[in-house]
């Protein structure tokens, strides 16, 4: 990777809300970094960057409906601030987070993202509004976003990714003391290149819900980092996918357990169809200053072919004794007694895969995205099953 040549064709606007020369002086050091390197073994980061220099040929000023569609902004609880448009006091936050909190050597692609997106959203979430916030990634192009959720209120988000061309965002949520976050967010659609990072920051009492639905791409990775920085914040995280033949799809999520008395679940299940290749890395990191923290996470797969390629890896690291703490991980196939019993209810053989298969994902659909993303995954079960003429 020549890290010179992607910097020169990077452009140097003038943008308050970034110190572009800081972030390509980050960039630069994080993409020859060996933290990019073990993080990336199982997705080259060079196609991403590739994707990236697509986007520089046609550039997209944010916000802008051809890149991102928001409905449900207009209640009055609610407000949209561009990057390029943000007073004092919003650029001394965006700059905050934006230099402070990416971590640019677990992920150099935020900087990327900043740097090659021009604009960006800050979306302030002022009390509860009374319908939920709507936010389609809907084509070709760099989208930072970030959304900040005051203390007590309560916010539904419903984010979907339907690009085809090339995209990326970053998405970072911070949730004020007590606050309630429930978020759906899916990417269904095959790709050329999608990459994401959603990054979630907690305060003390805050409580946040997600619902993670993917399919592959042609290359896809989905970042997400969950910051449970205030004592007695909660998440749960539940997420579905399938990776059809051909298609790639890369999760990495980490938990930073930073405050005591913190509590998160995560629960993963995935189908690898034809020679598709499926990567999951969940970590658990338990900071010295947290203790009675609760944590557990399982991620099951089902490899539907013997070409699928799925790799899991859970990771745990703790630094004090007073935890309650649990990982795991499987990988097999479906159940040759099960689907005896269902053929001799009368459903074909390729009939009885679909009906498990699909049972196993619904176990982790909830919400308002979960109709949608289990149609999709039934098209591509009925598509894949023997005798489908694929």
């Amino acid at each position: 990777m020549n890290v010179a040549e992607i910097l020169n064709d990077l452009p140097r606007r003038n943008m308050a809300w970034l110190d572009s020369n800081e972030a390509a002086e980050r960039l630069s050091a994080s993409l020859v970094s060996g933290v990019v390197k073990e993080q990336w073994k199982y997705t080259p980061i060079k196609g991403f960057i590739e994707g990236f220099n697509s986007s520089l040929a046609n550039p997209v000023d944010m916000p802008d409906p051809v890149v991102m569609a928001i409905d449900g902004a207009e209640q009055p609880q609610i407000e949209l601030v561009p990057f390029n448009a943000a007073a004092s006091e919003d650029l001394a936050y965006l700059g905050n987070v934006l230099h402070d909190g990416i971590f640019s050597e677990r992920y150099p692609l935020a900087d990327l993202t900043a740097l090659t997106a021009g604009n960006g959203l800050l979306i302030r979430i002022l009390d509860t509004p009374q319908q939920p916030l709507l936010i389609d990634f809907s084509h070709t192009g760099c989208s930072p976003v970030v959304i900040s959720v005051a203390p007590n209120a309560h916010l539904e988000l419903i984010e979907t990714a339907s690009a085809v061309g090339f995209h990326s965002e970053f998405i970072r949520i911070d949730l004020g003391e007590h606050a309630v976050l429930h978020h759906g967010r899916s990417a269904l659609a095959i790709a050329t290149g999608h990459w994401s990072l959603l990054q979630v920051s907690l305060a003390e009492g805050a409580s946040y819900s997600l619902q993670s639905y993917a399919t592959g791409a042609q290359r896809r990775r989905i970042d997400t980092q969950v910051l449970l920085r205030g004592r007695g914040a909660r998440v749960e995280i539940d997420g579905a996918y399938l990776v059809e033949d051909g298609c790639h799809l890369d999760q990495q999520t980490i938990i930073e357990h930073e405050a005591p008395d913190t509590f998160s679940k995560q629960r993963f299940h995935g189908i690898g169809l034809g020679k598709s290749k499926t990567t999951f890395n969940g970590r658990i990191h338990i900071h010295r200053n947290a203790p009675r923290s609760d944590a557990a996470l399982t991620n099951k797969n089902l490899a539907l072919d013997p070409e699928a390629v799925i790799n899991t890896k859970p990771e745990l690291e703790i630094y004090t004794d007073d935890v309650k703490c649990s990982h795991g991980a499987t990988v097999g196939q479906l159940s040759e007694d099960a689907i005896f019993y269902l053929r001799t209810r009368g459903l074909s053989d390729e009939s009885a895969r679909a009906v498990l298969a699909t049972a196993f994902l619904k176990t982790c659909l909830h919400g308002r995205l979960a109709k949608t993303v289990e149609q999709r995954f039934l098209e591509a079960l009925s598509m894949d099953s023997p005798g489908s003429g694929r």
